[in-house]
């Protein structure tokens, strides 16, 4: 079993807990993803370095709320090993569970 941070760069952005308790992926908020393509140079960079950091820490950074191929050729530039997003699949309901909601 892996642990994930959910929501990094969204309010709290669990700097200390990257220390304390590593997680085994970090999930890049969406809000930081959107866009990156036409992002400015200084965002970018940002994430860059974010990025980094986390392989520095052994942890993978993923990125998500892909939408676009633009967005996630940026996103592989910048060094993400993981992505999730509707560019890779929209979500789907599993068989049979719509009967138990």
């Amino acid at each position: 079993m892996g642990l994930a941070y959910d929501d990094f760069g969204l309010g709290q952005s669990r700097l200390i807990e990257l220390s304390e308790v590593p997680p085994d992926y970090l999930k890049f908020n969406m809000s930081l993803i959107r866009n990156i393509h036409t992002a400015c140079q200084r965002k970018q960079q940002m994430v860059e370095r974010l990025v980094k950091m986390a392989h520095d820490f052994g942890i993978h950074p993923l990125a998500e709320g892909i939408e676009t191929k633009q967005e996630r050729d940026v996103c592989i530039q910048l060094g993400f090993t993981c992505a999730q997003g509707f560019f890779f699949g929209r979500s789907t309901l599993i068989s049979g569970l719509s009967k138990h909601i």
